[in-house]
This record gives structure tokens, sequence and C-alpha cells, in this order.
């Protein structure tokens, strides 16, 4: 699933895959198409501290987009 995040001035375009419960996040470089994974997060970090399992790659995406 791709998505794209505002950092400062620029729009970014990433991408994450789900893989068993481990969301692989990757930036998608627009000139030739490249990705380069930038982060794994193998679990939902839940706001009490605990964690859980990813129930869909919006729900990662979600999670990734907030630490932005």
């Amino acid at each position: 699933m791709e998505f794209t995040v505002q950092v400062f001035e620029e729009t970014v375009k990433y991408k994450v895959v789900l893989e068993g419960n481990t969301a692989n996040f990757f930036q998608i470089n627009e000139e030739d198409q490249t990705e380069t994974c930038v982060c794994t997060q193998p679990w939902k970090p839940n706001p009490d501290g605990t964690t859980s399992d990813w129930t869909s790659a919006e729900e990662a995406v979600e999670w990734f987009q907030s630490r932005f």
C-alpha cells in the first residue's frame, strides 16, 4: 500500500508491506522508483505501553504517519 507523508515542505512517498505481523516501510524514490526500507516494526505499539498485532496495513500507515 503506497502513501505519502508531508516532511517540512516536501511530500515523501512510502509503501508499507505487512509480512506476517511485521510492518515494513519503504521510501520510494520517485525519480527511479527504487525502494529503501526505512523502518521495520514487528508489532503495534499501544498507548498503554503494551504491544499487539497489526490488524491492517491502514493501521500501520496511521502509526507511521503519526511519527512525523
